[in-house]
C-alpha cells in the first residue's frame, strides 16, 4: 500500500517526538557512581589536652560503604619546642594514644585489630601496606553490641558509618604530629 506523503511526514515526526522524550527522561534518571579514596593523607598536629584533629567528608548521597581503613603515623611535632624562634622537629614523647571518630573513643576496637596499640612515632598498625585499620570491622563490633541490648552503641554506629563531615581526632599526653593515611570507597547516588 502506497502511503501518501502527509502519512509519511506524520510517522517520523511521532518517532521523532517519541525518541526526543526518552533522550530527555534519560538526562534525569539516578545513576549510582562509585566514590574511591586511596591513600590520601591528612595531616594534623596535636599535644596533652589538645587533639590531632582532621576532617574527611563522606558523600550525604552516599549508599553504603564499601571500605573505610586507615593508617595512623605519628611522627615529630614541628615547632620550638620551648621559647626558642627556630622552628624545628621535636621529638615524639607522647606514649598514650587515643583515636575518636566523630566523639566515639574506637581506640579499644582498632588495638583489638592488631596485637597492640599506638606506642609513639612510627606507622600503625605497621609498614605492610596492607594492614591498615578498619572502621567497618569497629562498625560491625558496635553493631554486635547494640544486638546484645546495648542503645549507646546503635547511636555510635551511626556515627561512625553515616555520611557527613567526619571529625577524627587523634588524642596523646605529649606533642606529636599526626597523619592519617585515608583508603575509603563507597557508592553513592549521582544527582
Amino acid at each position: 500500500m502506497i502511503t501518501t506523503f502527509e502519512e509519511y511526514v506524520n510517522r517520523i515526526a511521532g518517532v521523532t517526538l517519541a525518541t526526543k522524550e526518552a533522550m530527555e527522561r534519560s538526562l534525569f534518571q539516578r545513576r549510582n557512581q562509585v566514590t574511591d579514596i586511596n591513600g590520601i593523607y591528612f595531616y594534623a598536629q596535636g599535644g596533652a589536652g589538645v587533639p590531632a584533629e582532621t576532617r574527611i567528608s563522606v558523600s550525604r548521597d552516599m549508599t553504603y560503604l564499601q571500605r573505610f581503613e586507615f593508617k595512623l603515623i605519628i611522627s615529630p611535632f614541628m615547632g620550638t619546642g620551648g621559647t626558642t624562634p627556630d622552628i624545628r622537629p621535636v621529638p615524639v614523647s607522647a606514649t598514650r594514644f587515643r583515636v575518636f571518630v566523630e566523639g566515639v573513643d574506637v581506640s579499644p576496637y582498632l588495638a583489638a585489630q592488631y596485637d597492640g596499640w599506638v606506642r609513639g612515632a612510627g606507622i600503625w598498625p605497621s609498614e605492610d601496606i596492607d594492614d591498615t585499620y578498619d572502621l567497618l570491622e569497629v562498625a560491625c563490633d558496635l553493631w554486635s553490641e547494640y544486638q546484645n541490648g546495648s542503645a549507646a552503641a546503635y547511636e555510635n554506629y551511626k556515627k561512625v558509618t553515616g555520611p557527613g563531615y567526619k571529625k577524627i581526632e587523634v588524642v596523646g599526653n605529649d606533642l606529636f604530629s599526626s597523619a592519617i593515611q585515608l583508603w575509603c570507597k563507597f557508592g553513592n547516588s549521582n544527582r
